[in-house]
């Protein structure tokens, strides 16, 4: 086993590199995900257990961001509860409770944690064709 150390942004990149990616807006799937490559049952099994792991993150950082918006946020007619990005009508003035809720969700994605992972041998990846870009993913691979 390896370890790298990632930003919890960086994990919640990964996690989305692996599982692929559904807007939460209007629930379109934007990718699907490295584990839908056709990849090697080894490779799979090792991506799918970091993938566990990258997921409760990811849970834990959705639990706090939530948290975040209850706190600062202002309940809607809906029943939900947002943060405004502004404080006026016509969009200029940044609400101080949305300056607050960017600088505090920025200091938690800052955080980093140490991962531990299988390195992806290069070979494995040498038959797969993929249009997507797998940034952090890349980074586990083992030349």
């Amino acid at each position: 086993m390896a370890q790298i150390e990632l930003s919890l942004g960086q994990i919640l990149d990964l996690e989305a590199e692996l599982n692929g990616y559904t807007n939460p807006q209007t629930n379109e799937r934007l990718f699907e995900g490295f584990l839908k490559e056709k990849i090697s049952l080894t490779v799979k099994y090792h991506l799918s257990k970091l993938s566990d792991e990258l997921k409760k993150e990811r849970e834990t950082v959705e639990k706090l961001k939530n948290d975040l918006i209850n706190e600062l946020g202002t309940p809607k007619e809906n029943g939900t509860i947002s943060v405004d990005m502004f404080d006026d009508d016509d969009k200029t003035k940044l609400s101080p409770k949305f300056i607050e809720f960017q600088q505090k969700y920025v200091e938690l994605i800052n955080e980093t944690r140490t991962i531990e992972y299988q390195p992806i041998p290069i070979s494995v990846l040498e038959n797969i064709t993929s249009e997507y870009n797998y940034v952090i993913l890349y980074k586990l691979i083992q030349e």
